[in-house]
């Protein structure tokens, strides 16, 4: 019986070093996503400004003025399509809210934890904890299909390192 808790408890705290990961790898890339869609904001809105001043720009420029300008409309062009499909804002900002999720849960698991620790009954503890183990595993499938719907590869970026460390000892 105490080796099944042992089991049961350590199966909990894989799970809370899982979101721990998993918050950390997605606030990792929810801010690089981030980080993409300001900087294609801006080369948009440089790049407007440098096309807005056509007439300007013609004495820098000369006879080249025009191709130029055709160059930075284009790339404007090509930026706001890339924009518009890869919608990197809305990726972040939900990566954002997933990652959130994990971190509270995570909190929520460790304020659950101590209280089971608290119980007094050893039966009330183990069915506490199978509880745990259960809501922690579906939190974190909910976090992987949440990611997944955001076409972010789920499977590797929230990889358990307990999972990666069966597969090195296997090779």
């Amino acid at each position: 019986m105490a080796e099944e808790r042992g089991q049961v408890r350590t199966m909990i705290a894989r799970r809370i070093d899982e979101l721990s990961i998993a918050y950390r790898a997605l606030a990792k890339k929810s801010q690089n996503y981030g980080r993409i869609a300001i900087t294609f904001k801006i080369c948009i809105v440089v790049l407007g400004a440098f096309v807005a001043f056509h007439d300007s720009t013609s004495m820098i420029f000369g006879s080249a003025n025009a191709v130029i300008h055709l160059c930075a409309s284009i790339l404007i062009a090509v930026l706001a399509a890339l924009e518009a499909a890869l919608q990197l804002e809305r990726k972040s900002e939900r990566l954002n809210i997933i990652a959130t999720k994990c971190r509270n849960v995570k909190r929520l698991a460790d304020t659950k934890l101590t209280k089971i620790d608290a119980t007094a009954s050893i039966d009330d503890i183990t069915a506490a904890e199978l509880e745990m183990l259960d809501d922690l595993d579906r939190h974190f499938q909910e976090i992987q299909d949440q990611t997944a719907a955001l076409k972010v590869n789920a499977v590797q970026l929230l990889a358990s390192p307990h999972s990666q460390r069966r597969a090195q000892l296997a090779k």
